[in-house]
């Protein structure tokens, strides 16, 4: 297989997985992140100009399934970055703008 399909991989640009990580963590807490669970970080191309780096977390119990999606994608045919922040209820439904409003969105439903 590495002869198959090791030149492809060796081919491919090396994300910055791990400064996109802090670049999503910034303005958060200690209390915050050390609730995090991470589960994938990644860079996915799914065309020539569209390309994403996400990272899929959950919130500490992991057992109550509140997980938060990360992610930021570049259109160079539009030179655009777009991000977005998705929660398990919340996803298609309602915008939501940062981890910390993603931390919100879990605690207001757990008021409930």
């Amino acid at each position: 297989m590495n002869e198959k399909y090791g030149g492809l991989f060796k081919a491919m640009p090396k994300a910055p997985l791990a400064e996109f990580l802090e670049r999503v963590l910034e303005g958060l807490d200690e209390g915050q992140r050390s609730r995090l669970i991470i589960g994938e970080v990644s860079y996915n191309r799914y065309s020539p100009t569209v390309e994403t780096l996400e990272v899929f977390m959950c919130l500490e119990p992991e057992d109550k399934n509140h997980w938060i999606w990360v992610r930021v994608e570049s259109d160079s045919s539009r030179g655009t970055i777009e991000e977005q922040f998705l929660t398990k209820d919340s996803y298609l439904k309602q915008e939501l703008h940062s981890l910390e409003e993603c931390f919100d969105y879990y605690e207001r439903k757990n008021e409930k």
